[in-house]
């Protein structure tokens, strides 16, 4: 990191990409501390000039899912929020980013048992993943389970009961695609 900051200067894009990576690794190796240093400095990089793009939404839906892992809820929530209304004012349809800001915020409600409001947002996730990959698709899979284990824990078994037979029935179509 030294050695790309020296270089390159320590905001220039390249090395602004570098320290975003550098910390989803450390979050995705279990070293969440040296990951959230690592993404506040790209969210302070990003928010300095007021303006609002899907990199700053990425940083913040990553700073999301840190404060999920200390269970700081609110300020995960906070973070998912912001993050989505960025990605609903640049009118990103194409990067998927929105779909999984709504899934994460719907954990981080289902974590707090606030069912009704995970179901909300899996569902609105569901629906922009399914704009995007179709209805049969691998992708929709994560979304879907979430679903209908919230669904499933707000006393509606027969809606997820349904859900999973549909994982069920996407998963046999996906197999018939590759025998």
């Amino acid at each position: 990191l030294r050695t790309i900051e020296d270089s390159l200067g320590q905001n220039h894009p390249s090395a602004i990409k570098y320290i975003y990576d550098l910390g989803f690794f450390y979050l995705q190796t279990g070293r969440p501390k040296e990951a959230k240093d690592l993404v506040e400095r790209v969210h302070l990089h990003y928010s300095a000039d007021g303006t609002e793009t899907l990199d700053l939404a990425r940083a913040l839906k990553l700073l999301g899912v840190l404060s999920g892992k200390e269970r700081k809820y609110s300020d995960a929530e906070l973070y998912y929020k912001r993050a989505l209304a960025i990605v609903n004012t640049t009118g990103d349809t194409t990067s998927g980013i929105g779909a999984d800001i709504l899934n994460n915020l719907g954990l981080i409600y289902y974590e707090q048992g606030r069912y009704e409001e995970a179901i909300e947002m899996y569902k609105s996730a569901l629906l922009k993943l399914q704009d995007r990959y179709g209805l049969i698709s691998v992708q929709l899979d994560p979304t879907l389970s979430n679903l209908a284990w919230a669904l499933w824990k707000s006393g509606k078994s027969v809606e997820a009961i349904g859900l999973w037979q549909r994982r069920l029935e996407m998963y046999g179509r996906l197999s018939d695609q590759y025998v």
